[in-house]
């Protein structure tokens, strides 16, 4: 899931808070609203948090494994 930042406090539609300063992972359609508010903005999209889920698999394996 996308990471975003939270420069503004405030909450969304499910009542939950928002504090200025904390990185959340939220879904896209969630995020969208609060984008628009100006609560979040995105910090690490959909396509680097893929890459970095993946990078942390391989490293993981490679230290199991002993290289």
């Amino acid at each position: 899931m996308p990471e975003y930042k939270v420069i503004e406090r405030g909450c969304d539609g499910d009542g939950r808070v928002y504090v200025e300063g904390d990185v959340v992972e939220l879904e896209e359609d969630k995020a969208r609203g609060l984008v628009k508010r100006g609560i979040v903005e995105l910090v690490k999209g959909v396509k680097a948090a893929k890459r970095e889920k993946a990078e942390s698999k391989i490293n993981s394996v490679r230290e199991r494994s002993g290289e």
